[in-house]
């Protein structure tokens, strides 16, 4: 799992905040490219392949592993966003907000590294701990519930797990994960800030329609 943060676990901060409606990936990554369209929406497809018209924890539960699970990328068309992490082939990319330099980095890929896992929000909490090199007993403990965006242009939301942190660098960063047990899969959208700029707000400002998570049959 390329370019994860590295969080002092006394820095890790839990965020009630956007388990609410007001905001509103095991390691071994294979390579996915963003999308930039929505799939097919007929229902006896979507039926037979349980995608739900929410994309709860407990919703993944009912996922057929004939589906395929992507961050649906509308920042490389938004004003005020720059290209400043090309593809890496390893399924990582990013952008930077021009006007405030936050970064927003995007990983989806594979994730088969916590056989303990037995659902959705266990296995968000395995891929959130690798990401931020922490264990997955810390990261239950910090994280909380919360929602992006599901389906470009949809008006349904998924579950995530999110937590708070300082790099030792000292900026301040927003991590979010859902793991996907159906398709042993893995999505983190970080949001980090330079002092002086609050990274929370940058978060709420983009999970709605720019950090979605977009479920449909495989190509």
């Amino acid at each position: 799992m390329p370019s994860s943060r590295i969080l002092t676990l006394v820095t890790l901060t839990a965020i009630a905040l956007l388990a609410t409606g007001c905001v509103s990936v095991r390691p071994g990554p294979a390579s996915s490219s963003p999308v930039d369209s929505e799939p097919s929406e007929s229902a006896p497809a979507d039926d037979a392949l349980g995608i739900p018209d929410e994309f709860t924890f407990e919703a993944g539960d009912g996922l057929s592993p004939d589906v395929r699970v992507e961050w649906g990328d509308t920042l490389f068309a938004k004003d005020g966003f720059t290209l400043s992490h090309p593809d890496d082939g390893n399924g990582s990319w990013g952008y930077t907000e021009d006007a405030t330099q936050c970064t927003v980095l995007f990983w989806q890929g594979s994730f088969t590294g916590a056989e303990s896992a037995t659902n959705d929000r266990e296995l968000s909490d395995a891929v959130l701990a690798t990401w931020l090199h922490a264990s997955a007993e810390d990261v239950t403990s910090y994280a909380e519930d919360g929602v992006v965006g599901y389906q470009v242009g949809g008006t349904g939301s998924a579950d995530v797990r999110v937590i708070a942190g300082t790099t030792a660098a000292g900026e301040a960063t927003i991590s979010a994960a859902r793991g996907v047990l159906a398709i042993d899969g893995g999505f983190i959208v970080d949001v980090s800030c330079p002092a002086g700029q609050d990274a929370g707000a940058a978060y709420a400002a983009l999970a709605a329609e720019d950090l979605v998570l977009v479920v449909g049959p495989a190509y």
